[in-house]
């Protein structure tokens, strides 16, 4: 009777300890794999960051083109400050950023901006090129009422290449351009772009030979989107 007690004793022991084991076993083949996809898929940028930094909320990158290169193809750069650019932002060759998908947006509950610096005056703000696909969600473009001081072919934002730049709840604000083929947003050849729900286009202006330019920019520009 004993020994029959203690071998019945035994066996629930060894089966509670193998629901153990299985759970276990489940418990961390599962919750570490969702940890690794969102490390690789996000990376965050922050103008107090460093380039040489991995990338992660704690330790971010401080350029967004940096963030671009690191970023897996469809995964997300995340903006943890407002960035003032006092050159273009190169999404191209010129930037090691081939044919990548891709979309930057701000930190979650808050807006950033990137902003044209005050003497940053001669250059297109944001060019996309190379077969790239970049969605902008949730941010502000700011030409920071900078007049542009090329006679011609002065943007705030260009896409060629092939290149598509979707915009989401974007806010494209205070471009000043001039002259002659000038627009506040432009397209070439097959490239796209694509304004969605939530995005104004709006207190811009374009100045100079305004003709030119055709009458959807100007809608755009007078009256918003």
């Amino acid at each position: 009777m004993f020994k029959s007690k203690n071998s019945f004793i035994h066996k629930l022991q060894m089966s509670f300890l193998v629901t153990l084991l299985v759970f276990s076993s489940m418990f961390t083949t599962f919750v570490p794999s969702a940890a690794v996809a969102a490390e690789e898929d996000t990376v965050y940028v922050s103008s107090g960051g460093v380039d040489t930094n991995a990338g992660t909320k704690d330790a971010p990158f401080a350029t967004i083109e940096k963030a671009l290169q690191e970023v897996e193809n469809g995964g997300t750069v995340v903006l943890l400050s407002d960035f003032v650019l006092d050159q273009t932002l190169s999404i191209d060759n010129s930037s090691n950023i081939l044919g990548k998908t891709a979309t930057i947006r701000s930190d979650e509950g808050s807006t950033y901006s990137i902003i044209r610096k005050e003497d940053f005056n001669n250059q297109t703000l944001i060019q996309i090129s190379n077969a790239n696909n970049i969605t902008f969600e949730n941010l502000i473009i700011d030409g920071n009422n900078v007049e542009l001081i090329r006679s011609s072919g002065n943007f705030g934002i260009y896409v060629l290449g092939g290149s598509t730049a979707l915009f989401e709840n974007v806010d494209i604000v205070n471009h000043i351009v001039q002259g002659t083929g000038s627009f506040v947003v432009f397209s070439s050849g097959s490239a796209n772009v694509i304004i969605k729900d939530g995005t104004l286009i709006k207190e811009n202006e374009i100045r100079g030979l305004i003709p030119t330019n055709p009458q959807v920019c100007l809608l755009l520009v007078r009256e918003g989107f």
